[in-house]
C-alpha cells in the first residue's frame, strides 16, 4: 500500500506539472483567455502531450523500461512552466464563488471514491483493455502487436499515460489520471463558457458538464471517454470561434485539442471531418471555410496520424478492425466483423429490437423515423445506450446522457438571436447524432456533444442555472447511492478507499474471475491461459490469449472439427490451461449449459445437434471444447462456480 500512495503522489504531480508544458513550449496558445481557461486547457493538452510521446518512446525495445525518466524529465520541465501560468495578472481577479468550490470538491470526491477503488465488472472495459493492454506493454517492456486484443490497435494518447501510472502505482496510480482530467475539464468549460456568456456563467456551464451521470462516473475509471470528450468538445467550441472570428489562435487551439481526440479515439477522425463541414457551409468566402478545416485537419492528423500510421504497418487497415470488407486487416475475417458490427449496432432505439432472435440484430433495418426519439431518448430511456442489455433498456443509469445538453440545444434551436458561434457548434453537433445515429448510438460516443452542449447551456441565463443544479443534485445522489441489488456501490468503494475493506476481497466479490485468476496466478505450471467467455486477462500475471472465434483467427476455427484439432491449436500458441466461464457470459441457458456439461462426459452431442451447432462459430466452438474434455485431452483442475479451469495433456 505505500508504494501505490507514492506511486498515487507521482500521478497527482504529474497531473499538475502537465499544466505547464503549455506555457513553455506553445505561449501564444492560451493568450487572451481567463486564468481558469488557461490552466484547464494547459492541463488537457499537457497530459495529452505526455500520452503522444509515450508512442516512439514504447515503440523502442525496453523503451518502457527507462522511458518513466524521459517523463520525469518533461514533469521538471512542466513544473517550471507554472511559474509562467501562475504568474501574477495585472488585471484583476474575478471572485471565485466559494459555493462553487464546494460542489466541485464533492464532485472530485465521489470520483476520486472511484478512483482509489478496483475495478469490477461495471468498470467492463477498464479491466479489459484500457488496463489490460498498458500492463502487457509493460511486462514486454515495449509497445507491441497483440493479436488477440483488438482494441490495443485503438489511438491510445489517454491510454498511454496508465502504461506510466500502472508502472509507479498500479492500479490506482493509473486510474487518477482520469482525475486530472475531470479537474482541468471542470477549469476549462468554467473558464470558456464565463468568457463567453459573462459572470456565473462558468458556473452553471461546468455543473452541466460534471454534473452528467455518465461523466461523474468514468472519472473515477479508466475509461477513455471522459478525455476524449473533452478533446472533442473543447475543439469543437474552439472551431466554432475560429469560424466567427476567422481567428488564427482559436484556429490552432481546435487543431490542437482535436489532434488529440483523434489521438484518443476513432471518432475524433469523423469530428474532424465534421467540423471541417461546418467551416464550408458557415464562411464565406467558400475558400475561408475550405482553408480553416484543413488548416484543423492538418494539425490534428498532425498530431494523433500516429497511431493510423502504425495501423497500417501492423495490420494494413488505419482503423483497424473497422471497416474489414473495405480495408482488410491482420487477423480478422468476416465473421469478426459481423459479430463486431452486431454488438455497435445494439445500442439505441433506431432498429427494432422484437425481431427474430436467430436474424443479426445488426441486420435490421435502421428507422429514419426513430432519429427524434433516439437522441432525445439519451435524457429519458439512458439504459438503451449502455451495457449492459441495452437492446432491453437495462443499461446501468450511471451511464444517463442529461437533459441539460439536450434541452440547450433545443433551446438555441428556437433562440431569436444566434451569432455564428452558436450556429457552429450547433451545426457540428446536429451533424455529429445524425452519423451517430447511423452508426453506433453508443452514448459514450457523444460525451465530446455533451462538453460542448454544456458551454452553450450557460448562455441561455434565465434556465441553466437551475436546471444545472438539479442535474448536478441528481447525479450526485445516483453516484453516491447506487446500487446493484446489495450494498450501495459508492459505499463499498468508500470502505476500500479508506482502508476497511481489502482491496482483494473486493474484487473477489464484484468479479466473478477473481478466484480463478488467483489460483491460475499462483500455480507454476501455468504458462499460458486460453480464456473463454472471459475478457478480464488484466488480473493474471501470466501469459493468456482470449480464445473466443471473433477475437482472432490464429487458432483456425474455421473448418475445424473435432477436439482434437482445437487442442492441437491452443497447443501451438502455447496454451498450458484453458478457463472456461459458464456464466452468462458463456451465452447459454441452465438447459443448455446441462447438456454442454453432459457432453464433457459421457453423452456426446448426437449427428443433429452437432450440425446445428456447427452452422454458427458462436456455437461450434462449445462442442469443440465438449469433445476435448470428455476425450481427455483437457482435464479439471481448478472450479469456481460456474467458472472452470482445465489443463492441456
Amino acid at each position: 500500500m505505500p508504494q501505490t500512495m507514492v506511486g498515487a503522489l507521482l500521478t497527482l504531480l504529474l497531473c499538475l506539472a502537465c499544466a505547464g508544458l503549455v506555457p513553455v513550449a506553445l505561449p501564444g496558445l492560451l493568450s487572451g483567455l481567463n486564468r481558469a481557461a488557461q490552466v484547464g486547457l494547459s492541463g488537457l493538452i499537457g497530459l495529452g502531450f505526455v500520452g503522444l510521446i509515450t508512442l516512439p518512446i514504447g515503440l523502442i525495445p525496453g523503451g518502457l523500461q527507462w522511458g518513466q525518466f524521459v517523463i520525469f524529465l518533461v514533469a521538471i520541465l512542466g513544473l517550471f512552466g507554472l511559474t509562467k501560468l501562475f504568474k501574477k495578472s495585472e488585471e484583476p481577479a474575478e471572485k471565485f464563488p466559494l459555493w462553487l468550490g464546494a460542489v466541485w470538491g464533492l464532485i472530485v470526491v465521489i470520483a476520486l471514491v472511484g478512483a482509489l477503488a478496483p475495478a469490477d465488472t461495471v468498470e467492463w472495459d477498464s479491466l479489459a483493455y484500457h488496463l489490460a493492454v498498458p500492463k502487457i506493454w509493460l511486462q514486454a517492456g515495449q509497445i507491441k502487436f497483440i493479436s488477440f486484443i483488438h482494441h490495443s490497435n485503438f489511438p491510445f494518447v489517454v491510454d498511454n499515460l496508465y502504461i506510466w501510472g500502472l508502472k509507479w502505482g498500479g492500479e490506482v496510480g493509473a486510474k487518477l489520471f482520469s482525475i486530472g482530467f475531470l479537474a482541468y475539464g471542470l477549469l476549462a468549460v468554467y473558464g470558456i463558457a464565463e468568457g463567453l456568456y459573462g459572470k456565473l456563467a462558468g458556473a452553471w456551464a461546468s455543473l452541466a458538464f460534471a454534473g452528467t451521470p455518465l461523466v461523474l462516473w468514468m472519472a473515477g475509471t479508466a475509461y477513455v471517454d471522459l478525455a476524449n470528450g473533452l478533446f472533442t468538445g473543447l475543439g469543437i467550441v474552439c472551431a466554432a470561434k475560429a469560424i466567427e472570428l476567422a481567428d488564427r489562435t482559436w484556429l490552432l487551439r481546435a487543431g490542437v485539442l482535436l489532434g488529440f481526440a483523434v489521438g484518443s479515439k476513432y471518432t475524433g477522425l469523423q469530428t474532424v471531418f465534421i467540423v471541417g463541414l461546418t467551416a464550408l457551409i458557415l464562411m464565406r468566402p467558400l475558400s475561408a471555410g475550405f482553408r480553416t478545416g484543413a488548416t484543423i485537419a492538418g494539425i490534428a492528423l498532425l498530431i494523433g496520424g500516429g497511431w493510423y500510421i502504425k495501423n497500417v504497418a501492423w495490420t494494413g487497415n488505419p482503423v483497424y478492425p473497422f471497416f474489414y470488407s473495405k480495408l482488410g486487416g491482420k487477423n480478422w475475417d468476416d465473421f469478426s466483423e459481423k459479430i463486431y458490427r452486431e454488438e455497435q449496432q445494439t445500442f439505441g432505439a433506431g432498429r427494432d429490437a422484437n425481431g427474430p432472435e436467430e436474424v443479426f440484430y445488426s441486420n435490421r433495418p435502421l428507422d429514419p423515423t426513430r432519429l427524434g426519439g433516439s437522441v432525445l431518448g439519451l435524457a429519458y430511456q439512458p439504459g438503451r445506450y449502455i451495457n449492459p442489455n441495452p437492446t432491453g433498456g437495462n443499461g446501468f443509469t450511471i451511464g444517463a446522457f442529461g437533459f441539460v445538453g439536450l434541452a440547450a440545444l433545443l433551446g438555441w434551436l428556437f433562440a431569436a438571436r444566434r451569432t455564428k458561434f452558436e450556429n457552429g457548434v450547433i451545426l457540428a453537433v446536429g451533424i455529429s447524432l445524425l452519423l451517430w445515429f447511423a452508426l453506433s448510438q453508443q452514448v459514450r460516443y457523444v460525451l465530446g456533444l455533451n462538453v460542448a452542449l454544456s458551454i452553450l447551456a450557460a448562455g441561455l441565463a434565465r434556465w441553466s442555472s437551475w436546471a444545472s443544479g438539479v442535474q448536478c443534485a441528481a447525479s450526485i445522489w445516483l453516484l453516491s447511492g447506487w446500487s446493484l441489488g446489495g450494498p450501495a456501490r459508492f459505499t463499498q468503494q468508500l470502505q476500500v478507499a479508506l482502508g476497511k475493506t481489502d482491496r482483494a476481497d473486493y474484487r473477489r466479490a464484484n468479479v466473478s474471475f477473481a478466484k480463478s485468476a488467483e489460483w491460475l496466478n499462483s500455480e507454476s505450471s501455468v504458462k499460458k491461459v486460453a480464456l473463454y467467455d472471459e475478457v478480464f486477462g488484466y488480473l493474471l500475471d501470466k501469459d493468456y490469449f482470449w480464445a473466443n472465434p471473433g477475437h482472432t483467427t490464429e487458432l483456425g476455427y474455421e473448418g475445424m472439427k473435432t477436439g482434437e484439432e482445437l487442442v492441437a491449436a491452443l497447443k501451438k500458441q502455447g496454451v498450458t490451461h484453458v478457463y472456461i466461464n459458464l456464466g452468462t457470459t458463456f451465452g447459454m441457458d441452465g438447459a443448455m449449459i446441462g447438456r454442454w456439461l453432459s457432453a464433457t462426459q459421457d453423452q456426446p452431442y448426437s449427428a443433429e445437434e452437432e450440425a446445428t451447432m456447427a452452422q454458427d462459430p458462436r456455437t461450434n466452438y462449445k462442442r469443440l471444447l465438449a469433445d476435448a474434455i470428455r476425450e481427455g485431452r483437457m482435464v479439471q483442475v481448478f472450479s469456481d462456480r460456474a467458472r472452470i479451469t482445465y489443463e492441456i495433456k
